[in-house]
């Protein structure tokens, strides 16, 4: 290849990558807002989490049929503290009041079985459409009236739209009594979107 060419090309290549940044540019995802996420101030201690099996009553809810083998979930003891460098007790985190971290190997088959086990069939199937329309902070990317509207013409048009309405915020009453939405717009602490907390 000429070496006047493979000049031109990396000018070329340069221009472009001046103006649309690549995708793992580091430079680039320094500066952008969306590719920051903070370390968690406390993170699990590895000598002190064991696994441990999930209860069998709480598979069952959660619609396990067969199990073999039942899954494993991390239990943890105590922490590392990130900023000072010491291990901290989880006992002794919830006396000094201290935010102790989620543990969030055991959060899906919680959801799980409160939805299989309070829902009634109507109810899961609009829960499990509201779950999919969750946002990152805590509540839905439309309001609720958007989205049962949506629900409801989600086949084809309904002629009696006040009629389904209502049918359907019986079923929010329902959703509601069993935690997964907290207001009109904000979902039960356990059905939150979890992004990396500090």
């Amino acid at each position: 290849m000429p070496l006047r060419l493979l000049h031109s090309l990396s000018e070329r290549l340069a221009r472009l990558n001046h103006r649309r940044p690549l995708l793992y540019d580091k430079e680039y995802a320094e500066r952008a807002t969306y590719a920051y996420r903070p370390t968690p101030r406390y993170v699990p201690w590895g000598p002190d989490t064991t696994l441990v099996q999930v209860p069998l009553p709480l598979l069952k809810a959660a619609g396990w049929r067969k199990i073999r083998e039942r899954p494993l979930r991390l239990s943890v003891k105590s922490y590392l503290d990130m900023e000072t460098g010491e291990i901290i007790k989880k006992r002794d985190m919830f006396k000094q009041r201290l935010p102790v971290p989620q543990n969030n190997s055991f959060r899906f088959i919680e959801q799980l079985s409160i939805i299989n086990s309070q829902l009634s069939k109507r109810a899961r199937d609009l829960c499990i459409f509201l779950l999919k329309m969750r946002n990152s902070r805590g509540s839905f990317v439309l309001p609720l009236s958007e989205l049962i509207d949506g629900y409801i013409n989600r086949s084809a048009p309904v002629s009696r739209m006040a009629r389904a309405r209502k049918q359907h915020y019986d079923l929010i009453g329902e959703i509601a009594a069993a935690g997964i939405i907290a207001q009109e717009q904000a979902l039960g602490s356990l059905f939150q979107k979890r992004c990396l907390s500090t």
